[in-house]
């Protein structure tokens, strides 16, 4: 891979078409530390955009909340289509909210299905014979697994 400062980075493969890159040999032939961090913050994601970007993609998701949180493709359409009058959003701000805050959690903790639980197996019961219960009557058995 060719990066922006003229560097080469080499994956190199370890099977079935997939390929790594190890950073400790890039680090040793371009001088770099080995220690590097791939997260993004939203910090950093809002360096990307103007203030006023930032702001308005603010202002999109308090009007997303106030909207009971419709999923991004038809608030997009809300938006686009001018259901809202003299909404002063866009569509990138939309997405730009998106890209920067991620999905909306209160709007996928609504949406989550539940796991189906695991089957217990039923178990036959087995009749017990006749000179046990009349030996012991007062003796409850339980299966425990």
């Amino acid at each position: 891979m060719h990066r922006g400062d003229e560097s080469i980075v080499k994956f190199s493969e370890c099977g079935e078409g997939l390929y790594v890159w190890r950073p400790e040999a890039y680090s040793k032939i371009n001088k770099l530390s080995p220690h590097l961090n791939f997260t993004q913050t939203v910090n950093d994601l809002e360096k990307l955009y103007t203030p006023r970007q930032v702001q308005s993609t603010k202002k999109v998701r308090e009007l997303q909340r106030r909207l009971a949180y419709p999923p991004q493709q038809r608030f997009e359409h809300i938006i686009k289509s001018g259901y809202i009058l003299n909404c002063p959003y866009t569509v990138g701000d939309v997405r730009r909210a998106y890209h920067i805050y991620g999905p909306i959690v209160e709007a996928l903790k609504g949406k989550t299905t539940r796991a189906r639980p695991v089957i217990v197996p039923s178990h036959a019961l087995v009749k017990l014979p006749s000179y046990i219960m009349n030996t012991h009557q007062q003796v409850t058995s339980h299966f425990m697994y």
